[in-house]
């Protein structure tokens, strides 16, 4: 009996962390604001696995000293990694090196998802902060990479950058949204190391923001208050982000930027010099986030998403400010959604083969007169051959894809021919 009980609680808790990190996760990903990778890297990783659940918690992502969920992404639809083949070995060499404090950093675990098809096997650094990767030789998109453990990782939070980010420019602020519409970094893997094949990444300390305090919630703030955080290591400029918290649902928040404050030299900003007014029935919340970039423009740090929230329990509001949204200046929405129908597209192509609908596929891919899907449309046309035991016409396909690009073909397309 004792243990029917404990089973049906321990059911219960389950039940409800999967409930709640799903609300989050749903709410982040289709508000106005681009979901931090880390943090949906975390959730979607996490729900419904709890292998790892001692290396994770939802306060900073990790109780292991060593976890370290920090992650690049270069662009592409994002894709379920749980179902990419890990790809093949070959004699190209992709290779790079992770830097901290300008020391190599020694046992960072990552891996990259490639091509949106592919995925490595986890990647270690060396005690030079080197890795390689063996790839077979060609051309691919490196459209994210994930860090998963940082050996000897020191006390705090961490910035992962590719020295890809865009540099600041006045008046348009975002830092995510250059990866919209792209299919990722592209990169030259050949048998000898070039440039063209070598990446290099920098590790640096998060922002320290001292008010509103990092995860503390709804924490009580004056008008005579003001926003604080650490100076940062060869900052000149910070972008001080202001954002408002809306009730989108029972359990979900929706994250809206009202207003920007370029300062130097980490000058702290006092509210009552922000636009506000009185209305005592209003009981807004607030969230902040922090960008510092050098003298060149180039991103050094940033504040992590989860900061704390404040509110003015005395009814002061800030005052929304137009020029707020320039946060998404060149982000191309229709062009997302152009890209993204596309991908639809061949994944339906993609799904009617699997499900031995071929003669729905084959008629689709008829259809398809797009140069952007040359490739996807030879490469799938390769599969399709395959699949009803056409080998010499697969592989015909399979050739034209890799003419046009592809450096590897993955295995299930060639399986009904091997």
């Amino acid at each position: 009996m004792k243990k029917a009980i404990i089973y049906t609680v321990l059911g219960l808790l389950i039940f409800v962390f999967g409930f709640l990190a799903g609300s989050f996760y749903i709410t982040m990903k289709f508000a106005n604001f681009p979901m931090s990778q880390m943090v949906q890297d975390a959730i979607e990783s996490k729900i419904g696995d709890f292998g790892d659940v001692d290396d994770f918690d939802t306060d900073g992502f990790s109780t292991s000293d060593a976890s370290f969920w920090e992650s690049i992404f270069w662009g592409g639809i994002y894709t379920d990694e749980k179902s990419l083949e890990i790809i093949p070995d070959g004699a190209g060499i992709l290779t790079g090196n992770f830097t901290y404090d300008g020391k190599p950093a020694v046992g960072v675990h990552f891996y990259l998802v490639l091509n949106g098809m592919f995925k490595t096997d986890l990647i270690s650094t060396d005690d030079k902060g080197r890795f390689e990767i063996k790839l077979p030789p060609g051309t691919y998109r490196i459209n994210s990479l994930k860090c998963r453990r940082w050996n000897n990782k020191p006390k705090g939070e961490f910035l992962l950058l590719s020295g890809d980010e865009p540099k600041f420019k006045e008046g348009a602020y975002g830092r995510l949204f250059h990866m919209f519409g792209s299919d990722g970094k592209e990169v030259t893997v050949k048998e000898s190391v070039t440039d063209t094949n070598t990446l290099n990444f920098t590790l640096r300390k998060r922002i320290n923001i001292k008010f509103p305090v990092n995860f503390d919630r709804n924490q009580f703030a004056t008008m005579d208050d003001a926003i604080q955080w650490e100076p940062c290591k060869d900052a000149e400029t910070y972008v001080v982000k202001i954002n408002k918290l809306i009730k989108s649902g029972p359990r979900s928040t929706t994250i809206h930027p009202i207003m920007y404050r370029v300062v130097k030299d980490a000058e702290p900003i006092r509210f009552k010099d922000l636009p506000h007014e009185k209305n005592k029935k209003a009981k807004e919340k607030y969230s902040v986030s922090i960008r510092a970039y050098d003298e060149d423009g180039n991103l050094v740090s940033a504040s992590n998403l989860a900061s704390g929230s404040f509110i003015f329990p005395d009814g002061y509001v800030l005052k929304e400010e137009p020029d707020a949204k320039n946060d998404a200046e060149g982000f191309d929405v229709e062009g997302m959604e152009e890209a993204y129908d596309k991908h639809k597209l061949m994944n339906a192509v993609e799904f009617m083969i699997q499900g031995k609908m071929l003669d729905e596929a084959i008629k689709l891919l008829g259809t398809i007169d797009d140069e952007d899907l040359k490739t996807e449309k030879e490469l799938l046309t390769g599969y399709y051959y395959a699949s009803i035991g056409d080998c010499e016409q697969a592989g015909t396909h399979f050739d034209k894809a890799k003419d046009l690009g592809i450096a590897c073909i993955p295995s299930k397309y060639k399986l009904d021919c091997e």
